[in-house]
This record gives structure tokens, C-alpha cells and sequence, in this order.
């Protein structure tokens, strides 16, 4: 195949919250996302003008009637998710089980004798369940939203003995951040939660494992790993060794993870963060610049004037705007994360940095909460805790800045990944 001249598409409704360009990429062909009514599916399809395709939420299933053939595992399953255009036949197949094995193998979670309770009823779902019948799971339930017997309302059926719980639905996925299904805390064996979603990178229901100390792992690898699959197919080509997923999930996370600095007033975020901004090439956003604009007023007014609970709810609702998006360093107020809820919408896209600085370094004109030496050490006294308890890196600035760079650039070079 000339790949000068080839066309790839994913198709789907809805995909601002999609990866699958930045990924494609790397196999040096075009690759263009395709939004398409339920109505003009069929149409599209028909028209054969491409090469290969994949599909992604709602049309897994809905692809399979203008397909020429099913490979075994994709009739196997009953959704398809990569469709090869082969000279005018149009031939199903499914990678996503492959990526899921990937996955799955990766992060050694074995599903033999466990009970699996997976979230939602479409493609994804009928994947996760032959994947997880072939590798001897003891019990699979799906839970919908209309399914009966097994649904949203009565999944405390399955609290006190499900081991694994796989989301496949796009609940919480970009832009709809922020939401779950269900709420983990009542499951008192759960050893695993597994979020098919990969923007953002922690959903709501991987932070709350994550509080819990439970093992979690999003989707951004399964995706890599069946995008490369059917990269392989599109170009009858299976050279590519599986060590290129680990290099372009590494990339991916690099080039979309939020860097997030906190700490008291003045402890240098704005400076720092403005320079950490053109080492990693992210844009600079300072949630106090971006209140000031929108309600043109200064900061020190607001909180004279209105009160500081006031200017909290402001801040909240900037803090959890920039923390749906990616790719970005995010300058924070010194209490912007006091709200747990500020903490859970910077952390679903970041990795979180308390700057710490002495006070006798800082210049605190214009600070309205820290104005003396004994104000301050009462917000330090208040603020430690919950810095220390929310911050994944903690760097001391109280040297020059290029000894501060230098710290936080190493840190983040030996920090981990999205999952546990």
C-alpha cells in the first residue's frame, strides 16, 4: 500500500476527547478523526473512500451489517472496531481484545476465579467479557442501565464479593469530566478498578481507588496497544515489535499531563511555572490571573470585599475548567486545593507540585491571607498537611531558580505513570 496517498479515519458521534491522531502518528500515515451522525453511517460506509477505518462508541456493533466478513474474533465478540477496505471488501476485525490483553498482561491482573463486574452493555463490554470467560474468570456481570436482572440500582447485589471492576462506558470521559457510575466504597473485596477511558487520565472512579489504596489502571495503554494492532492490519505489516506501546504511551502522558504547582503565597508558581512552561513546551495558566480577568477584579478586592468563601467558589470553578484540559502548567492560588474537590480536578489530568519556600525569601506585598510572619506560619500551620497529602513532588525553593528547574525537571523524569 502507497501511504502517500492512503486514508484512515477513526469514526464516532462525539470525539473531542480523542488520542487516537497523536498516536497514529507515529506510523507515518494519514489519519483523520470523523464525526458522523447515527443516520449517515451506513452511507459513509458503503462509500468505501478509505483504506481502513477505526470505529469507535456507538458504532462497534452498528458497522457489522455493511461488513463483506468477520475475522474469528470479532464474530467471536460482536463488535468490531478496525474495518480494512481490502480491494472493495470490507472486512471486520476486533483489536481491541488485544489491547485489553496487553493491558491486562502488563499490569498482571489475572481474572482466572475472580468475579468481574464490568459497567455498561456495548462493544467494549461484549470485549471485556469474552476476554475475561477465555482467561477463566469464575463469574462476568454486566451491569446497564436497562439490563435485567443486573443494573444500577441494584448492583449492591455484588458489594461484598467482586474482585475486578472494568468501567467500558464513556461516564466521565472528556468533556463530561468529574463523574462516575456507581461508588466504590461499599465493594469490600475489590482488588482492581479498570477505567476504559484515557481522558483524563484519573476518571472519578480511578481516583477514588486510588484513595483507597486500590490498584488502578486507565485505558491510555489499551488504546496504544490496539491502535497498534490495527496499524499492523491496515498495512499488512507485523514488524512493528510491542515495545513501540510503551514508547508512545510514555509520549503521550509527557505531552498530556498537567503540571500543577501549589504552595503558600509567594512561593514562586508564577515565576516557575512560566519557565517550566518553555522547557516542556505546555501553555502557562495561573488560576489567580484567569479570576482576576473574569470577574475584573483584583484578588486582594474580592476577598476585602466578598470574603474569602466567596472567593472560593470562584476559584473553584476555574481550578475545575483548567483541570479538564491537558498539556498545560497550572500556577494555583496558595489555597486553592483547601476544597477536596479543587485536589480532584487538578490531580485527573496532573502531576501535583508543592513549592516550598522559607518566608524570610519571599516578597508578600499584595498578599491578602499572608501579609505578616505571623499570619503566615498560621496558614503554614493550617496548609502542610494537606500540601504534603495531595502533592506527588515536593521541591524546596529557596536557592536560584535554575537550581529549582533543574530539581523539578529530574523529579519529573523519575515520577511515574497513570496507573499502580
Amino acid at each position: 500500500m502507497k501511504l502517500d496517498n492512503s486514508k484512515f479515519y477513526l469514526i464516532g458521534k462525539r470525539l473531542s476527547h480523542s488520542y487516537s491522531c497523536s498516536i497514529h502518528k507515529y506510523f507515518n500515515y494519514s489519519y483523520t478523526l470523523k464525526e458522523i451522525e447515527p443516520e449517515n453511517l451506513g452511507q459513509f460506509i458503503r462509500e468505501k473512500n478509505y483504506d481502513g477505518l477505526n470505529i469507535t462508541i456507538p458504532y462497534k456493533k452498528d458497522v457489522i451489517c455493511y461488513l463483506d466478513k468477520l475475522d474469528k474474533t470479532a464474530l467471536e465478540i460482536g463488535a468490531v472496531n478496525t474495518i480494512k477496505n481490502d480491494n472493495g471488501n470490507l472486512i471486520g476485525y476486533n483489536t481491541d481484545i488485544l489491547g485489553i490483553e496487553y493491558l491486562f498482561n502488563k499490569h498482571k491482573i489475572s481474572f482466572r476465579d475472580k468475579k468481574i463486574v464490568i459497567l455498561g452493555t456495548g462493544g467494549a463490554s461484549n470485549t471485556v467479557a469474552t476476554y475475561a470467560k477465555n482467561n477463566c474468570a469464575k463469574e462476568i456481570i454486566v451491569i446497564g442501565r436497562k439490563t435485567s436482572p443486573y443494573n444500577y440500582e441494584n448492583v449492591d447485589l455484588h458489594y461484598n464479593n467482586t474482585d475486578i471492576l472494568v468501567n467500558t462506558t464513556p461516564v466521565g470521559m472528556y468533556p463530561n469530566n468529574g463523574i462516575r457510575l456507581i461508588d466504590i466504597t461499599p465493594f469490600s473485596q475489590l482488588e482492581c478498578v479498570v477505567d476504559a477511558i484515557y481522558n483524563p487520565l484519573f476518571t472519578d472512579i480511578l481516583l477514588q481507588a486510588k484513595e483507597k489504596r486500590i490498584k488502578y489502571v486507565n485505558g491510555l495503554e489499551m488504546l496504544v496497544a490496539q491502535a497498534k494492532k490495527s496499524r499492523d492490519i491496515f498495512l499488512n505489516d507485523y514488524t512493528l515489535a510491542d515495545n513501540i506501546i510503551t514508547k508512545i504511551t510514555n509520549n503521550l502522558i509527557s505531552e498530556k499531563q498537567n503540571i500543577v504547582l501549589i504552595g503558600m503565597p509567594a512561593s514562586g508558581k508564577s515565576e516557575i511555572g512560566q519557565i517550566l512552561s518553555k522547557h516542556l513546551k505546555k501553555s502557562f495558566v495561573d488560576s489567580d490571573k484567569i479570576i482576576e480577568k473574569n470577574t475584573s477584579k483584583k484578588i486582594v478586592d474580592i476577598i476585602n470585599n466578598y470574603g474569602e468563601k466567596h472567593f472560593r467558589e470562584i476559584e473553584t470553578e476555574v481550578i475545575s475548567a483548567l483541570g479538564k484540559e491537558n498539556n498545560q502548567i497550572i500556577s494555583t492560588g496558595g489555597g486553592a486545593i483547601l476544597d477536596k474537590n479543587a485536589y480532584l480536578n487538578l490531580k485527573q489530568n496532573g502531576i501535583i507540585i508543592w513549592l516550598k519556600r522559607d518566608f524570610d525569601t519571599m516578597a508578600t506585598l499584595g498578599r491578602p491571607l499572608s501579609k505578616s510572619k505571623e499570619n503566615y506560619d498560621k496558614l503554614l500551620i493550617e496548609r502542610t498537611p494537606i500540601y504534603g497529602k495531595f502533592a506527588d513532588i515536593i521541591i524546596e525553593n529557596n536557592s536560584n531558580i535554575d537550581s529549582t528547574i533543574e530539581k523539578i525537571m529530574e523529579a519529573l523524569q523519575n515520577y511515574g505513570n497513570i496507573s499502580n
